[in-house]
């Protein structure tokens, strides 16, 4: 519809941890991973079926500190997809329940 949005997705129940949480895609970073963009694309591809090239990566946010909580560091990429078919997102059964 050419509205601006924010894609969220809310988290599987069979997850270990935070499970049934609206969130950005994302994940830990694997050694595999060059940087923060490159886990954020690699887990926006796993979770819901976008590939990297068909999002233009506008760049990191401040990483958020960490807290009692929440003892990892969280890091926002910003990026856009264009207009996405909600329709035709492949979602990791394991991972993703809903967006």
């Amino acid at each position: 519809n050419g509205v601006p949005s924010v894609l969220f997705t809310l988290r599987s129940s069979r997850l270990k941890n935070y499970q049934g949480e609206v969130s950005f895609p994302g994940g830990k970073q694997d050694r595999t991973d060059r940087d923060v963009v490159h886990t954020a694309l690699r887990e926006t591809e796993e979770e819901l079926g976008i590939p990297p090239s068909a999002v233009d990566v506008w760049g990191p946010l401040k990483p958020m500190p960490q807290t009692v909580l929440k003892p990892t560091s969280v890091v926002a990429v910003l990026g856009n997809v264009g207009e996405v078919d909600l329709t035709k997102l492949k979602l990791s059964p394991r991972e993703v329940s809903a967006v």
